[in-house]
């Protein structure tokens, strides 16, 4: 009788064999499609999915025969026959789980040994943590389009995950000398301190690890990259040592955050407010000294201030603080990285213009029910829109690293068709028409020496 490591090698032989017959069928579809361009043809790395009599497919995109290049140029009678098929992650998925267990076929049929690395690249890596809680699959196929080598990963992965998604992803961060999976997880509730816990979590570690890496970016399992890892690097290395952080004067309106005491309600998943009024916050921050700031609890951080948010007593002062403010990573990293001593900190004159709404906080584009800049077409989700395909042909021309936020269930097709786009462009490394212009002239760059 076959051993169960036998038995997973030999079902892994069966439908890895079937999935070149597929991916033939597969292609030959996609060339029958008339081309936009002259020897234009598409390079999908390969996604893990089967139908259910064992047939693999390497993208929803590709098992539905759905045509990105027509996408990417917004013909919006095709995108909205696609539209009409309501195609979400493929429900013949072959499991991750499988697939984890053999390292050197998860490399290969999820293209983590096929991208090219420039020497620029190599001489500037990056460090990333992905905070995930929901979909393998989604989670993993950021970290396949954004692994390269030269940088380091860090995945925190909730503890209220559904059953065996940490396991999975411990196996396929076993595969790799450059992922981290923590394996200290915290039940992470919504507004509270946790959500920044796991960031300090994942600096602790990539600290540690790696004395050699550039900047932080902080990313959830929800979101997909827009740039390539050389454009991410030529972006990073144009912000000239400065932190990309949402910072902008704390409204009056919300002190209230952090004038009472919250704790937290289980049964509603968030922080409430109690009555017992808080002790003020510490001397260094204040609102005549513009220090009080409000952001985004995502960015890029330079890794001269993670050192400084991890060691600094001031900052240790702060977030200990905050440990019982609603929403405490909106206050913490634009407040701390608007000291003087902070490094990567803004100049004087850019602190009230680093906002999404102005358009020029890089790391992120994100679409709320009040965004004025664009109309979601997908739908809302606690006022943030998850993006559908209608979107494609926008996000591929913003100038932000990352967009928040996806979800398989509701719309693959996105998804797939954006790692299309970075993988054509990853290995045509033309940057004729990158935007350097938005990128040197955002206020906490313009003037930067």
């Amino acid at each position: 009788m076959k051993s169960n490591k036998q038995y997973d090698k030999t079902r892994l032989d069966i439908y890895v064999g079937k999935l070149d017959q597929e991916k033939q069928i597969v292609m030959q579809n996609f060339q029958n499609e008339a081309p936009l361009a002259q020897n234009t043809k598409p390079k999908v790395p390969i996604r893990n999915t089967r139908s259910e009599d064992g047939h693999c497919w390497f993208s929803s995109a590709a098992e539905n025969r759905i045509n990105c290049r027509r996408l990417f140029v917004n013909d919006v009678p095709y995108i909205n026959q696609v539209a009409r098929y309501k195609v979400s992650a493929s429900q013949k998925t072959c499991s991750l789980e499988l697939l984890s267990k053999d390292c050197s076929r998860l490399k290969e049929f999820h293209g983590y040994t096929s991208w090219p690395v420039t020497i620029e690249e190599k001489d500037f890596p990056v460090a990333f943590s992905i905070k995930t809680h929901k979909s393998v699959r989604q989670a993993e196929q950021l970290l396949r389009t954004i692994w390269r080598p030269q940088n380091v990963y860090c995945i925190h992965v909730d503890k209220k995950a559904k059953p065996g998604i940490f396991e999975t992803i411990k196996n396929i961060g076993s595969c790799f000398d450059n992922v981290y999976v923590l394996d200290e997880r915290l039940d992470v509730m919504y507004t509270s301190i946790d959500m920044m816990q796991t960031d300090l979590m994942c600096m602790k570690k990539l600290l540690e690890v790696n004395s050699e890496w550039k900047y932080y970016i902080n990313l959830s399992g929800q979101e997909y990259v827009l740039k390539t890892n050389l454009e991410i690097v030529k972006i990073l290395k144009t912000l000239k040592g400065a932190n990309d952080i949402e910072s902008y004067t704390f409204p009056l309106k919300d002190y209230i955050r952090f004038q009472f005491v919250h704790q937290r309600s289980p049964e509603r998943g968030f922080l409430l407010r109690t009555n017992t009024a808080k002790s003020p916050i510490p001397d260094r921050f204040s609102a005549k000294t513009n220090t009080i700031r409000k952001g985004s609890m995502y960015g890029c951080f330079t890794r001269g201030f993670v050192d400084f948010t991890l060691n600094s007593k001031i900052a240790k002062e702060l977030i200990s603080w905050a440990a019982d403010v609603y929403a405490p990573e909106e206050l913490v990293w634009p407040s701390l990285s608007s000291l003087p001593e902070s490094p990567g900190n803004f100049l004087q004159r850019s602190y009230r213009f680093i906002e999404q709404r102005r358009n020029n906080f890089i790391s992120k584009a994100v679409t709320w029910t009040w965004t004025k800049n664009h109309r979601c077409v997908g739908r809302y989700v606690r006022s943030v829109c998850i993006y559908s395909i209608h979107e494609l042909s926008w996000l591929l021309i913003q100038p932000n690293i990352a967009a928040n936020k996806f979800d398989e269930e509701f719309d693959q097709v996105v998804i797939d068709c954006l790692e299309e786009s970075l993988y054509n462009r990853t290995f045509s490394q033309n940057l004729d028409n990158f935007n350097w212009y938005y990128y040197h002239h955002v206020p906490h760059v313009y003037g930067r020496h």
